[in-house]
């Protein structure tokens, strides 16, 4: 069975900032790439927070609540990746907030097809995001290897629903030493909706970050996103 390598393959989206200086598969253009027409849902959740410091780089710490969530999306059109899909699983971080909130660190994450295949060497893992609705509830679905690994099921609100525009940085995975040493700057716009949570499931290998408490949700649509620019991770102002 596939699983998660959930430390060392984390924030694998991280490194599409890379991309201009690795051999580009297929002959890919460099970044960044544009994501568009896309889905995401996604849960506000807290964690174990035990959990949550073992798989944080040293030089990084989970704000007060050990708050972060789950994110599985699809972007069927775009520029250098489209199509794509991907999953994570992300924890808020001190200390390189934007207006849109926390900076973000993905404890584990799997990417699709263009995205995986410029990767693999680095060690990235594969997998797909599928959705389906019934009766209101929007199912999506995180696979590796054909098996399920984060499945969310939501409500989306039909009334509750407003555009939305920011910026989220995403802190990279470490260096040989453990310590973090850039994030990348992901801007995006989309409708989003407040969600009622239905139900998350998650496979064994995901287990260890199972949310503890899901406060919020949203389902988003109409959906674009940047990959590609990069800033410095410097220490936090005390």
């Amino acid at each position: 069975m596939h699983s998660f390598r959930v430390k060392s393959t984390a924030v694998l989206a991280a490194m599409l900032s890379f991309l201009p200086t690795l051999v580009l598969a297929d002959a890919l253009p460099a970044g960044p790439y544009q994501l568009r027409d896309a889905t995401f849902s996604v849960v506000g959740a807290t964690f174990d927070a035990e959990a949550v410091r073992i798989a944080l780089p040293k030089n990084l710490e989970h704000t007060d609540n050990v708050t972060g969530g789950i994110n599985l999306y699809i972007a069927p059109e775009g520029w250098g990746l489209a199509p794509f899909s991907a999953g994570y699983i992300w924890v808020d971080v001190k200390g390189h907030d934007t207006a849109s909130g926390p900076a973000r660190y993905q404890v584990a994450a799997f990417y699709s097809d263009k995205a995986f295949e410029l990767l693999k060497d680095l060690g990235t893992v594969e997998g797909t995001t599928s959705e389906e609705e019934t009766e209101g509830v929007v199912t999506a679905t995180g696979s590796i290897g054909g098996e399920p690994a984060i499945t969310l099921s939501l409500r989306p609100s039909s009334s509750q629903c407003a555009p939305e525009a920011g910026v989220h940085n995403y802190v990279a995975p470490p260096g040989a030493d453990g310590a973090a040493t850039f994030m990348f700057v992901v801007p995006y716009a989309y409708q989003r909706c407040t969600a009622e949570v239905v139900a998350v499931e998650l496979s064994p290998a995901l287990m260890a970050f199972r949310p503890t408490s899901t406060p919020w949700a949203e389902y988003d649509t109409d959906g674009a996103i940047v990959l590609g620019p990069t800033a410095p991770l410097e220490a936090p102002a005390n």
